[in-house]
This record gives structure tokens, C-alpha cells and sequence, in this order.
């Protein structure tokens, strides 16, 4: 047993103990969660708490009136070693990866490439008549020539109007793209969303929570998968999106019979 474990198992115990928890068998209801020998496991060090399973992590902890992710902060070095991954860290996706080859926010080119993209989700019916309308009407806005800059060279957005407001269209695009599409389900679809406000791509995720990339797209349609992370993994991808995880998961936390808001 590793220092991590040894405080973690020792925190346990005193919770149990605030609780007047005396055995693995009082207050905690674990019939077809897990057997209370896996809990015993937890409990005595035989198994981690940092590899413990999402779906476990939250019906363990609710009788003792503890956050699971604060538990695991305050035993485990989960907020540093993120820091150190992100340290350096080059994002995967950037605002500026759509200007192509262009040195500058060409408004020709931006135009036609937000007006294509919008019209192939329509016309392979990713999205429907109401949020095409919805984005389009944005699309006008943004790609009023009373927005662009012009000389010589033709027209062009500002710096300032690029990153203001052509990439908040490009955003609502891609959100549009991933809410359409039904090969991830609806928490996937949320933990997608969020991705794209936060600028963090897939590669991003899997680097900083150190999961495959096979296992994040198991989660994002497999709610059973997504049960069965390790609830540190769960942790580390909300500390990166910069949100607790029972607000990103929640739609996840809400499928399970014994979860308490």
C-alpha cells in the first residue's frame, strides 16, 4: 500500500466512523451494485480508490456525506499530475485552424467553407429544418459585409471579429454537428459540447485523463462503459473541462436507480 492509499483508506475510516458506520453491511444498499466484499477491498487497501469504478465511486460515498471527487483530491495527486500534463501542453484544436493556408481571416473563403458546412449537415440530415434556419440567420449576421475590412487584396474580418464572431458560428456549427449525430448518445453528446467551449479535442482528453482513445469512444456511447471508468479518469476529464463532474455527468448520474442529486 502506496502513501496515496494508506490516507486515502485512513480518511475512509474516519468517515465511516463520523457516520456511526461500523460495518460494510450498515446503510450502504449494495444489492446489484456490488457484493460488500468489494467494498471491503476499498476499504482495508487491498484495492485502490484511484482505480475505482465510476457507478461505484458514487453509490460508495453517498452515506457518508462526502464529495467523491473531493475525497480523491485531497488523497491522491490527481489535480498535479493534470497540471503537469497540461504544463506545455499544445491543444489539439486551435481558432485558427480555419484559415486554412490563409495568413489572414479571408472573408471569401470563411464564407463559402461556414456556408458548405452548414448546407452538407442539412443535406445528409444531421440536423433539422429548425436549426438549419437557426444557423443560417446566424450565418448572415456574422457574414454581413458591414462586418469585413477590405483593401487591395479583397475582403477580410479583423482579428478581433474573427475570434468574436466567426468562431463562435464555427463552434455552434460543430455543436450542431455532434448533436445531430446518433452514434454517440446523449451524455456524449454534452461531454462534446463542452469540449468544443473549452477548445480541448479528442487527443486532448485522452492525453490529459490518460485513457485510450478506444475507451473514450466506448464512454460516449456505452453509458455502461462509461460506468465502469475508473472514477479518477472521470475527475481528471472534468478538471480539464473545468466543471464538477456531477454537472458534466449528469445525465449519466441520473440513469442510475440509486443516485441522490
Amino acid at each position: 500500500m502506496n502513501e496515496f492509499d494508506r490516507a486515502a483508506c485512513e480518511e475512509f475510516s474516519r468517515l465511516r466512523k463520523e457516520k456511526n458506520i461500523t460495518s460494510y453491511r450498515d446503510k450502504w444498499n449494495l444489492e446489484g451494485i456490488c457484493s460488500y466484499n468489494t467494498l471491503l477491498r476499498y476499504g482495508s487497501g487491498k484495492a485502490s480508490f484511484i482505480d475505482m469504478p465510476f457507478y461505484l465511486a458514487v453509490a460508495s460515498f453517498s452515506p457518508l456525506d462526502c464529495r467523491p471527487d473531493d475525497f480523491l483530491l485531497r488523497n491522491y495527486p490527481i489535480r498535479s499530475e493534470l497540471d503537469s500534463r497540461m504544463r506545455g501542453h499544445v491543444p489539439s484544436i486551435s481558432d485558427y485552424d480555419w484559415l486554412g493556408s490563409h495568413k489572414r481571416a479571408d472573408y471569401e473563403y470563411l464564407r463559402e467553407k461556414a456556408n458548405n458546412r452548414i448546407f452538407y449537415l442539412k443535406r445528409r440530415g444531421t440536423i433539422d429544418d429548425n436549426t438549419y434556419d437557426e444557423l443560417m440567420n446566424r450565418f448572415k449576421n456574422v457574414f454581413s459585409p458591414s462586418n469585413c475590412l477590405s483593401d487591395s487584396f479583397g475582403r477580410y474580418f479583423s482579428d478581433d471579429d474573427y475570434i468574436g464572431k466567426v468562431i463562435p458560428l464555427v463552434h455552434e456549427i460543430d455543436k450542431a454537428s455532434i448533436m445531430g449525430n446518433d452514434k454517440i448518445n446523449s451524455q456524449g453528446k454534452v461531454l462534446r459540447c463542452r469540449m468544443i467551449d473549452k477548445r480541448l479535442g479528442i487527443d486532448d482528453i485522452i492525453y490529459l485523463a490518460d485513457i485510450s482513445k478506444r475507451t473514450f469512444f466506448y464512454c460516449q456511447k456505452d453509458m455502461d462503459k462509461l460506468g465502469h471508468l475508473p472514477f479518477s479518469k472521470i475527475v481528471c476529464i472534468s478538471l480539464a473541462l473545468d466543471i464538477k463532474y456531477d454537472i458534466m455527468f449528469s445525465i449519466y448520474l441520473h440513469s442510475l436507480p440509486f443516485y441522490i442529486s
